[in-house]
């Protein structure tokens, strides 16, 4: 099921993609690949959720390939066609993809796909990617204060689910 999501939003990437503007993208595709691998150095041996791993390989290849193919995929299809939508048509398209990923999300947990610890669980991914969704779009308008956002985002995640991000790895 991984391998079909990762070849599904390449091949949607390059089909509906906005490919002309590639560079225009290109910082918050940086920055989507960034946060997920930030997430798994912060929450190693603690995860919120983790992928089950694609067969014949680690669980660190099967995010690498999250990381670097399906959320940069994802990222620029996502913003090849929020820009230039008036705020209500906007508002209401951030709200698909939010649906989209958590019906995806969905189908996931289902089949043993994704797992959820410490209290995660479906409805969190929602607002989560409410959230994520909305960091995209300002990163892309405004990266600063994306991240100046994203930092107390961050944080009160890591209290609100008591993630030792200060405890070394191997102590978790």
């Amino acid at each position: 099921m991984h391998l079909f999501l990762i070849v599904f939003v390449i091949t949607a990437a390059f089909i509906w993609g906005d490919w002309k503007n590639w560079y225009s993208y290109y910082p918050t595709m940086l920055f989507v690949a960034l946060a997920s691998i930030l997430y798994n150095l912060l929450a190693a041996n603690y995860w919120l959720w983790k992928y089950e791993p694609i067969p014949q390989f680690s669980y660190i290849i099967t995010d690498l390939a999250y990381s670097f193919l399906v959320l940069p995929g994802a990222t620029i299809l996502y913003l090849s066609h929020i820009i230039g939508k008036e705020s209500k048509k906007k508002v209401f398209y951030i709200f698909k993809w939010v649906i989209c990923s958590s019906i995806v999300e969905s189908i996931y947990y289902h089949f043993d796909m994704i797992h959820y610890f410490h209290g995660w669980n479906v409805y969190y991914s929602l607002m989560f990617y409410t959230v994520m969704y909305t960091i995209i779009y300002i990163h892309f308008r405004k990266p600063l204060l994306a991240i100046a956002l994203s930092i107390p985002f961050t944080v009160f995640l890591i209290f609100f689910f008591d993630v030792p991000a200060g405890t070394p790895i191997e102590l978790r």
